[in-house]
């Protein structure tokens, strides 16, 4: 008897348990065929150029030793794209396993060949990419060192195999016979350039990066066989006609075709031209990087040369235009700090004035960001000419017309997030 109660009090129990689990939701979710769920990948790869690691294999390897003067390669599909960088021809974007979900940040990195990207659409999400450089963690986050990577490989094409340069290496580096681009990428690729000799190049102007007309009168631009940015050649702080300074913003221009003496050397992984190179001749009219205007090209605030901590002040470009920094409302005057790549920092309440001697058609301004802050004031600049925009970092006031625009600092807040934090900026006039 006591046999069958005992049975029928632990059937009854399990009836209670079985409806009781019906009513309470499972601690997970149970993966189904039709969830994505996530697969381990195992780590592959040497990180070399014949063996690239795969990125789970990077971000191992960055858990452990790492050297962040070596040069590493890693295979993934670009899982996220970020910003463009159109002043410095770099793109910030995520690469991941094609299937993992493990990513590695690649910080505002080269395109194809140590290329400058050209668009925001150079790259998308499901490209194929392997990429080579140097990494770091920087606050805690694995990375590639900022414009220390460059793309190797995209969906199947190589710096050499991409189909818009097809020029055969001609020329032997004198001033009678320069080399051509090709002939002097063909060098560093067989290793037998002299750093300590120097050579002449001819090209055309792909890119023109920066002149700086205030302070050191170089310029820094890229040259390649057929004009545009792939198989370019970057020459670095180099200098006008006969070893001049460059005075003007107009003196070098995209499409003029070129003859430059300098050194070779390599920085890093970039191919270049080291400063103190020279223009021997310069052919062509060349095109503006905006239609109608003059552009002024990139001016770095650091070029400026002042102290750290140092008030800004009224800082006068060759061409007579200022650019006034003054307290405005704020407690605080705008200062510049060399911490990072050097900085014009705008507290709230503080304006910046750009005055000419002719009408300014558009200013576009660069901003810093560190440890996941963005200096941009959160959007909240304003200016009294003209229309702004903020697009991730960048600052664009167009549609100007006037000789002065005053850009203020219109955040109410305090901290890092409410200031401006200026890297750049470039002036475009107007005709």
């Amino acid at each position: 008897m006591k046999k069958l109660v005992y049975s029928a009090i632990a059937l009854a129990v399990s009836v209670l348990s079985l409806t009781s689990c019906e009513d309470v939701p499972a601690p997970y979710t149970l993966p189904t065929d039709s969830e994505n769920t996530e697969i381990k990948v195992a780590p592959k790869g040497s990180g070399t150029a014949e063996d690239p690691f795969n990125v789970v294999a990077l971000d191992s390897l960055m858990d452990n030793e790492f050297d962040a003067n070596a040069t590493y390669y890693v295979k993934g599909v670009v899982s996220q794209v970020g910003t463009f960088n159109e002043s410095f021809g770099n793109i910030t974007y995520y690469i991941k396993d094609e299937e993992a979900s493990t990513t590695f940040y690649v910080y505002r990195g080269l395109g194809l060949g140590g290329a400058n990207f050209t668009s925001e659409s150079d790259i998308a999400i499901g490209d194929s990419v392997v990429v080579a450089g140097n990494v770091t963690i920087y606050n805690g986050t694995k990375e590639f060192v900022t414009n220390k990577s460059h793309i190797v490989y995209l969906n199947g094409k190589t710096a050499s195999n991409s189909g818009t340069s097809t020029a055969e290496p001609t020329g032997t580096g004198t001033e009678t016979d320069p080399y051509n681009v090709a002939a002097v990428l063909k060098l560093y690729e067989n290793n037998s350039y002299d750093s300590n000799k120097e050579v002449y190049v001819k090209g055309i102007v792909a890119k023109v990066g920066s002149i700086d007309t205030v302070n050191y009168g170089n310029a820094t631009y890229y040259i390649s066989d057929d004009g545009t940015s792939t198989n370019d050649f970057e020459i670095y702080h180099g200098f006008y006609l006969n070893g001049e300074k460059f005075t003007s913003k107009s003196q070098l221009k995209k499409g003029q075709t070129v003859v430059v003496c300098g050194k070779l050397t390599l920085y890093n992984t970039t191919k270049e031209m080291d400063k103190e190179s020279k223009l021997i001749s310069i052919e062509g009219e060349g095109t503006s990087t905006e239609s109608g205007s003059e552009a002024a090209g990139q001016i770095t605030t650091s070029s400026f040369n002042l102290t750290d901590a140092a008030e800004w002040g009224t800082q006068t470009l060759t061409d007579g235009t200022k650019i006034i920094a003054e307290a405005g409302t704020g407690s605080n005057s705008p200062k510049f700090y060399i911490a990072g790549s050097g900085t014009l920092r705008v507290y709230p309440g503080n304006t910046l004035t750009f005055e000419a001697t002719k009408n300014i058609k558009s200013i576009t301004i660069l901003c810093d960001s560190y440890n996941g802050i963005n200096y941009t004031a959160q959007g909240m600049a304003t200016a009294s000419v003209g229309t702004i925009a903020l697009n991730e970092l960048t600052y664009t006031i167009s549609d100007i017309n006037s000789n002065k625009v005053v850009l203020t600092n219109s955040n109410t807040n305090t901290g890092g997030k409410s200031q401006l934090r200026i890297l750049s900026f470039v002036i475009n006039y107007a005709n």
